[in-house]
């Protein structure tokens, strides 16, 4: 399973989950942020639901609008940073946070967002940086504490990471994105008895999300079920066929329980579509390291790494160790 943290998957610091999740926990903006109050509840509400529906592609063109007669309006440059951070406009979301940020310091909505956006760019101590205060804010976020825990994960902080998983799922049960990651971290931990109970919920709470099944049949294969495991990368898949991810994992099951021919075919569908070099590789040795396997994560993170493939250079330098099975 992807360790990254991308629009597409986990901790999208979207209006429809954040934001709007905020709200609903009654979490008060600062005093201080006399113009940047609900966001949301500055634009007229034909475009608060497009943000709500995510439909950014029309919502952000609005914005660019509203913006062009109100330049510092903070509302406006969180909105327009969160249609950004969808289209992986993270440079350009940095500076809208960053504006808006001096009509609001220190709030704790806008150091979570600006905390994704530099997960996003690779710059971890920032983004601890921001994230640590947000959770000194909002002390009972589960998104704050998902995301700063899969940022510990990328500094092999596995402790901490563990650590804030737990308050995320303690604080968001509903949440599926919780138990996905805790269950990661639990493997990639070692604590293989933890990341089942981990996954078991996932799949009893969200029996439609398919990466419940995904890290189940992670699992199984540490255990040797490979029956099993590939009965749940299958359905995984089944919930979510044009899902990469998920056709990686289906391809690491089939390779695993020995089924060469089968496994390389679709290795090879994937790094054919693969937009980013050593992306097979890269994806393939965060496998490895959740199911135990130290040597092949190495090896396959060396592979990305020589293809020019940065992510992979950084796990190489995190310094990962085998884990302890517990």
């Amino acid at each position: 399973m992807r360790w990254n943290v991308t629009p597409n998957y986990l901790l999208r610091f979207t209006l429809s989950r954040l934001l709007v999740l905020m709200i609903g926990l009654g979490l008060a903006l600062p005093a201080a942020a006399q113009r940047f109050s609900n966001p949301l509840s500055a634009v007229k509400p034909a475009l608060q639901r497009k943000l709500i529906k995510e439909e950014y592609a029309e919502a952000l063109p609005e914005l660019n609008r509203l913006l062009q007669t109100d330049s510092l309006n903070p509302n406006y440059l969180y909105l327009r940073a969160e249609c950004r951070m969808f289209f992986k406009e993270h440079e350009a979301a940095l500076l809208d946070y960053n504006k808006a940020e001096r009509f609001a310091p220190n709030d704790g909505l806008l150091l979570a967002s600006r905390g994704a956006a530099y997960m996003q760019l690779r710059r971890f101590p920032e983004a601890l940086t921001d994230l640590n205060q947000a959770a000194t804010t909002h002390p009972r976020q589960p998104l704050v504490f998902l995301c700063r825990g899969v940022c510990r994960l990328y500094t092999n902080d596995l402790p901490g990471a563990l650590l804030d998983l737990n308050k995320a799922v303690e604080f968001g049960p509903n949440e599926d994105e919780v138990w996905t990651y805790r269950c990661i971290v639990q493997m990639v931990a070692g604590r293989y008895t933890e990341a089942k109970f981990s996954s078991a919920e996932q799949i009893r709470r969200h029996p439609k999300d398919p990466y419940g099944y995904a890290n189940r049949a992670l699992l199984q294969l540490i255990a040797n079920n490979t029956t099993q495991a590939k009965q749940d990368a299958e359905q995984a898949l089944k919930l979510k066929p044009a899902d990469e991810q998920l056709q990686l994992i289906s391809a690491f099951v089939a390779e695993k329980s020995g089924k060469q021919a089968q496994a390389q075919q679709r290795y090879d569908e994937l790094a054919a579509k693969a937009t980013s070099k050593g992306w097979l590789y890269l994806e393939r040795g965060d496998l490895h390291m959740q199911t135990g396997n130290i040597a092949g994560a190495t090896a396959d993170w060396q592979r990305a790494a020589d293809l020019g493939n940065t992510e992979a250079a950084e796990r190489i330098s995190a310094g990962f160790q085998a884990p302890l099975a517990k």
